[in-house]
């Protein structure tokens, strides 16, 4: 009597030496968990992840992402710009030597060829946003992983994307059933933490993402479908914020330039849409008023917008800081100089708060700023030391 075949023998038999090897292993970590899930998808060829979701929601863009972090070639075939020629259905006739008879093949793309040869992710886009013809001859790649007369090799992943319809704006043909059958089907979001650490903190500007930290709505906005206005038809999605940022980056725009933020706006209302566009604006601007001194005469005035500072700007700031005693501060500049202080990150702020208190000034161990007071008790260096200042102090 034969025995069940393991798992072991099945993965050896599925599983190639690109896939088990400790190179790709490694990359996988640089995957976030959404990206991992979807290569996983990819990976056991069983079948094809067809993600659906708004427009704007980086539904290719993470399919690049992946190859790019696991060192694959990546292809993008958009099927709602392509005809059933791109798909491998280019017919021609070839005459069999033999019998005489003519039959008709069909021919490989080169972008077929091209995948064969290198571990390879094919992002099918516009799934659901084509012709017929063309939605048919993609079920050849779909179902069979067959190009014309090429077939993709196992180190070849696919992975297809498209679009919800009506609730986004777009007009959809949705598949057959032989076609869905083939499919994961993924309802695809994308949060603005995912966005970052899948690809934002890499490639948008700190100023933007400031921004976009509190105003996410600003990202997941609906089209207005009958806009009267041509700019009103632009809204903002992870897509168009991109957009934006690429156009500041290859211009080189300064976005602490008065002249150069309004043409960021004047350029956002066309890509973000004017909401978005206005408030960044403002954002912008008000960032462009802040130095020390208002920061110690109006703080709660310009708040929102200290907050929305980068790192080497509030770096700067605390340079400025550092040439004044704030001890001697009238005690409104003092409570602004300290609200500031806590707007830093938690490991520079305790770095700040040990040049601050090098003096042990009573004064100061009985600030009661909640940040403050949480780091100073939870800190494994500040706390031990701050119990023995206020101590000292209460002895005193």
């Amino acid at each position: 009597m034969s025995s069940a075949i393991s798992l072991e023998t099945l993965n050896k038999k599925t599983t190639t030496d690109f896939l088990n090897s400790v190179e790709l292993q490694e990359k996988e970590k640089s995957l976030t968990s959404k990206e991992m899930r979807y290569w996983r998808m990819m990976k056991a060829r069983s079948g094809v992840p067809y993600l659906r979701g708004p427009v704007g929601t980086a539904k290719s863009a993470i399919s690049e992402t992946i190859a790019k972090k696991l060192g694959m070639h990546f292809i993008d075939l958009r099927l709602g710009s392509a005809d059933e020629t791109d798909l491998g259905a280019y017919p021609f006739v070839i005459k069999d030597e033999t019998s005489g008879v003519h039959y008709v093949e069909h021919l490989a793309n080169a972008w077929a060829i091209e995948a064969n040869n290198k571990p390879t992710i094919i992002a099918i886009e516009e799934v659901n946003r084509t012709r017929k013809a063309v939605q048919d001859a993609a079920l050849q790649l779909l179902n069979e992983r067959r190009v014309g007369n090429v077939r993709l090799n196992e180190n070849v992943f696919l992975i297809a994307s498209g679009n919800i319809g009506d609730e986004d704006g777009t007009e959809v043909a949705d598949l057959d059933a032989a076609a869905n059958n083939r499919l994961f089907h993924i309802k695809h979001t994308l949060t603005l933490k995912e966005w970052k650490d899948g690809f934002a903190n890499e490639n948008i500007l700190p100023d933007l993402l400031s921004f976009l930290d509190g105003n996410a709505s600003f990202l997941t906005e609906q089209p207005k479908l009958n806009a009267a206005e041509i700019t009103s038809a632009a809204f903002g999605t992870f897509r168009s914020w991109t957009n934006l940022n690429n156009y500041i980056v290859v211009n080189n725009l300064n976005l602490m330039n008065d002249v150069d933020i309004l043409e960021v706006f004047d350029i956002g209302c066309a890509v973000v849409g004017v909401g978005g566009a206005t408030k960044l604006k403002k954002y912008l601007l008000d960032r462009t008023q802040i130095n020390l001194n208002t920061i110690l005469t109006k703080f709660d005035e310009v708040e929102k917008a200290v907050l929305g500072l980068g790192r080497i700007q509030k770096s700067d700031l605390l340079k400025e800081l550092h040439k004044v005693n704030i001890f001697e501060l009238p005690e409104a500049k003092y409570q602004n100089a300290l609200k500031f202080i806590c707007t830093i990150d938690d490991d520079e702020l305790a770095g700040e708060l040990l040049v601050i208190t090098s003096d042990a000034d009573p004064k100061y161990l009985r600030t009661k700023h909640p940040r403050i007071v949480e780091i100073t008790q939870t800190h494994p260096v500040l706390a031990p030391m701050f119990k023995k200042m206020r101590n000292v102090s209460l002895g005193a």
